[in-house]
C-alpha cells in the first residue's frame, strides 16, 4: 500500500530546511530517515560530511492518493517563498521538483542580453516591411485583451445562474476537526494548515 507524505528536514550545522513530498510505490512515513532519505543529492552529500545525525525532521502531512501530496508540497512551498529563500535546500515551487532539477532550470534559463539579441534580430527582420490595412488591424485586436467575450452579455437568467451558484458556499472544513501537530523550530502546536504559515515567520 502506498501512503504518500510531506516532511520538513532541518540540517543542523548550516541551519538550512528542506521541504518535500515522497510518493513512490510502497512508500509509508514509517521509512522516512531509516531507508528513505530524500533523493536530492545534496542532501545525501551533507550526510556524507556531516552525518545523519545533523539532520532533525518531521513528516509533516499524510495523503491518501499522490497528486493531493504533490500539489500540497508546491502549495507550501510557494506560501513560504522556498525558491527565494537562502535558508531552502530545495529553493523552487514547481510540483515535485528536485534541488538539482531546479539548478539545471536556473542555468539553462536564457540570458537577458541573449533574449535582447533575438528581440533586436526580428525588429531588424520586419524593419521597413509594408503590412495591409487588414493586417494592421489583426495585429492590434491581437495585443488587445481576450475578445473571447468581447461583446457578449449574459442573459439575465445566466446572470441570476452565477449568483445562485456562488451564493451559501462554505469551507470544506467546516465543522470538521482539522489535525494538529508542533513546529520544529519553537514546539508550537496548532493546525497542520495554519502551522506551515507560522513556520515562515521564523526566518
Amino acid at each position: 500500500m502506498t501512503t504518500p507524505y510531506t516532511y520538513l528536514i532541518k540540517h543542523i550545522p548550516t541551519n538550512m530546511y528542506y521541504y518535500g513530498v515522497r510518493y513512490a510505490k510502497g512508500c509509508h512515513p514509517s521509512e522516512f530517515w531509516i531507508t528513505y532519505k530524500t533523493s536530492s543529492k545534496h542532501i545525501a552529500q551533507l550526510i556524507n560530511e556531516f552525518g545523519v545525525d545533523s539532520f532533525i525532521f518531521e513528516i509533516r502531512k499524510i495523503f491518501n492518493n499522490i497528486d493531493s501530496a504533490r500539489f500540497w508540497e508546491s502549495k507550501v512551498l510557494k506560501r513560504i517563498n522556498a525558491a527565494n529563500r537562502k535558508d531552502f535546500i530545495n529553493r523552487t515551487d514547481n510540483i515535485s521538483i528536485s534541488h538539482e532539477a531546479a539548478e539545471r532550470g536556473r542555468k539553462n534559463r536564457v540570458s537577458s542580453e541573449a533574449h535582447k539579441l533575438a528581440v533586436s534580430k526580428v525588429g531588424k527582420a520586419n524593419r521597413g516591411l509594408k503590412r495591409s490595412a487588414e493586417t494592421k488591424i489583426k495585429i492590434i485586436n491581437g495585443l488587445i485583451g481576450n475578445k473571447y467575450r468581447k461583446g457578449k452579455k449574459d442573459s439575465d437568467e445566466a446572470r441570476e445562474k452565477k449568483r445562485l451558484s456562488h451564493t451559501g458556499k462554505s469551507s470544506g472544513m467546516l465543522g470538521k476537526k482539522q489535525p494538529r501537530c508542533s513546529c520544529i523550530i519553537c514546539k508550537h502546536n496548532t493546525t497542520t494548515f495554519a502551522l506551515e504559515r507560522h513556520f515562515k515567520y521564523h526566518h
